[in-house]
């Protein structure tokens, strides 16, 4: 959660895992499931907020993967916090993609970064707001003289506040890694992946 359009979820279904993806975006859920049809694959798909997930003591197992954490306010990361605890079983475990924690977003701050993917330029436009933690970013895509732009806005916690937060909620952290190796976290990985265990 959030599945998107299943991109982690077919696989796992796949792989013979029982399956459940929560997305808010309609658009998003449609593709999936899609996908998921013409794979023949039995997945169950919700549409919901990250917030408002109303299950209880339901899954072995959550992830929240691809950097999809951080763009709400502080309440609403508490609260999608909180659903996912009481959405798992006791024992179960919910993984936390989060590359944007402070101690690695910081040291890698470029103002103004770009890439080329196939076509398209990207670039980035960033500020670092150090008076509410968050990186505000304008993002523009340019393709065949065509500009569209967007904005952006991401909660930076440190590493100390994220592992807060997941422990209000009622979660106890039990490993932390830099990547999806299981290397272990440190400063000047390449991301953060939390491991965090619903006490049985």
């Amino acid at each position: 959660m959030p599945c998107g359009g299943g991109r982690h979820a077919i696989p796992l279904a796949r792989a013979g895992y029982d399956v459940t993806g929560v997305d808010f975006s309609v658009e998003f859920l449609e593709a999936a499931r899609s996908r998921a049809a013409e794979e023949k694959l039995s997945i169950t798909f919700r549409q919901a907020n990250m917030r408002d997930i109303d299950m209880q003591n339901e899954f072995d197992g959550a992830f929240c993967f691809g950097n999809s954490f951080g763009y709400a306010d502080d309440e609403s990361h508490a609260a999608f916090l909180a659903a996912v605890f009481r959405s798992l079983k006791p024992g179960g475990r919910f993984v936390l993609d989060y590359p944007s924690v402070l101690e690695l977003r910081l040291p890698n701050f470029q103002e103004r970064p770009w890439m080329q993917i196939g076509d398209i330029y990207f670039l980035e436009h960033e500020r670092y707001d150090y008076t509410r933690g968050r990186t505000e970013t304008e993002y523009t895509f340019i393709r065949e003289g065509e500009t569209v732009t967007r904005a952006g806005s991401h909660r930076n916690y440190a590493f100390r506040e994220i592992v807060g937060l997941l422990a209000v909620a009622g979660f106890a952290v039990i490993e932390a890694f830099g990547s999806l190796d299981e290397t272990p976290f440190k400063l000047g990985s390449q991301g953060l992946y939390l491991v965090a265990e619903k006490p049985k």
